[in-house]
């Protein structure tokens, strides 16, 4: 039997050209250590700085209930990684936007 998977994404933010310059270095690094830590779920900012948040799950017999619990999982870290992320890079006053929606 070959194995497919579901993979679930959440943009999380975009930083500003300006803000990603200056504080993409912090920002990689709490990444890279939320990735170490976190095992059902990695992380990842684009080129455009876009951050993202990811989950793969098995397909084989993928049910309601666990549709419910990834997303569950997936709001939690959201709304926990959106805002150490905005925190991170100080009072951005206007100058992130975050993008609410999600993309299955």
């Amino acid at each position: 039997m070959k194995e497919s998977f579901i993979l679930f994404e959440v943009k999380l933010l975009i930083l500003s050209e300006l803000l990603e310059k200056k504080y993409r270095k912090n920002v990689w690094e709490y990444l890279v250590q939320l990735n170490q830590k976190i095992t059902v779920a990695k992380l990842g900012m684009s080129e455009d700085g876009m951050v993202l948040l990811l989950v793969e799950v098995f397909n084989d017999n993928f049910s309601y209930e666990h549709l419910s619990k990834v997303l569950g999982l997936m709001g939690y870290y959201s709304e926990k990684i959106h805002s150490d992320i905005l925190e991170i890079v100080g009072e951005l006053s206007g100058q992130t936007r975050f993008l609410p929606h999600y993309l299955i």
